[in-house]
């Protein structure tokens, strides 16, 4: 049968096993799931980079597609003014030879010749030239406006191009994987309980014994009886009268010291085992002792009391008080 001292450490042991195992299995579960978010996140993630990617590659085209069709046009405008100011020329010297021919039948039919039609002709032929020159200074512009605006169009490519870029420049990474849980043993803990419990039940077990089986020392009548004790009061009955007993001290032998049959008692002093000492004389005696409390040592070293005739006893011989008179 179990000792009921090893009750409550073996049931401890159980609840600590079980709180153990259900603790592992928590940190378990909670593990799996950091790690089935932590792949959910990346997944997400890579998505959505993904996704990014290919905004990144439309916005490519059609920033290239923009800027080809503004080089287009300006192009296409460089052109016309190039194609207009040909014609305008080819225009503007037919004007110059007609009035070069006016100028030449007029002044045949005034009869006018020499200084005069030649400097009619001269400014003729200035007017075509300024006309020309202020015509290739536009051209000119035209040409230095162009330039520029195929300069703002590659400023503003490569502005797109690098705000675009920045959305997928950095290319993302999975996050650090959560540290595995530290498991406890279960098996352990359930062991070390045990161990305690059978410790606890020997314990309760040897006590149990001492009380059940006191220590009987064989009664063996004194050869002479000390005066001097005739009318101490000591019970014997049965019990433990020491062959060799003293005046003075009975610290070897096993003694009747049951609060029961003991009288104005008063502690004097605690031994250095941590015993508590008392002087008293026993009930129907006159003669005072100095020693130990059955019920005291029970609590402290139960293989040192016994049982007789219903009553405790100390045995000295196990304990560091001494049993003597008090003289």
């Amino acid at each position: 049968m179990c000792d009921p001292a090893a009750i409550g450490p073996a049931v401890g042991a159980i609840g600590s096993a079980a709180s153990a195992s259900a603790q592992n299995k928590a940190a378990r579960r909670n593990y799996e799931y950091q790690l089935k978010v932590r792949e959910r996140k990346w997944m997400q993630t890579r998505s959505t980079y993904q996704t990014k990617k290919v905004q990144f590659e439309q916005e490519v085209d059609q920033a290239n597609i923009a800027a080809q069709r503004a080089y287009s046009r300006t192009q296409q405008q460089l052109n016309n003014a190039r194609s207009l100011a040909i014609l305008q020329n080819q225009e503007d010297f037919k004007k110059m030879l007609a009035n070069e021919g006016m100028i030449e039948v007029s002044a045949a039919e005034r009869g006018v010749r020499g200084r005069s039609v030649a400097r009619q002709l001269v400014q003729n032929n200035a007017s075509f030239g300024m006309t020309q020159a202020m015509r290739s200074r536009a051209l000119t512009q035209a040409g230095y406006q162009a330039r520029e605006t195929y300069g703002d169009i590659n400023r503003q490519l490569k502005g797109q191009l690098n705000q675009s870029f920045s959305r997928v420049a950095i290319q993302p990474v999975q996050d650090v994987a959560p540290p595995r849980p530290v498991m406890q043993s279960p098996g352990l803990a359930l062991m070390l309980g045990m161990a305690q419990a059978v410790g606890a039940g020997m314990e309760g077990a040897q006590a149990k014994q001492a009380l059940r089986t006191p220590q009987m020392p064989t009664y063996t009548p004194p050869p002479a009886m000390n005066p001097g004790f005739m009318n101490t009061g000591i019970p014997m009955g049965n019990m433990l009268t020491p062959t060799n007993i003293s005046a003075n001290s009975y610290a070897a032998y096993t003694i009747a010291s049951d609060r029961r049959l003991k009288e104005n008692i008063e502690q004097v002093g605690i031994s250095p085992q941590g015993y508590k000492i008392y002087e008293f004389n026993y009930k129907g005696g006159n003669i005072r002792f100095r020693g130990a409390m059955a019920q005291d040592v029970l609590n402290k070293n139960p293989m040192a009391v016994g049982i007789d005739q219903n009553h405790l006893t100390v045995d000295y011989s196990k304990i560091d008080v001494n049993m003597e008179v008090v003289k």
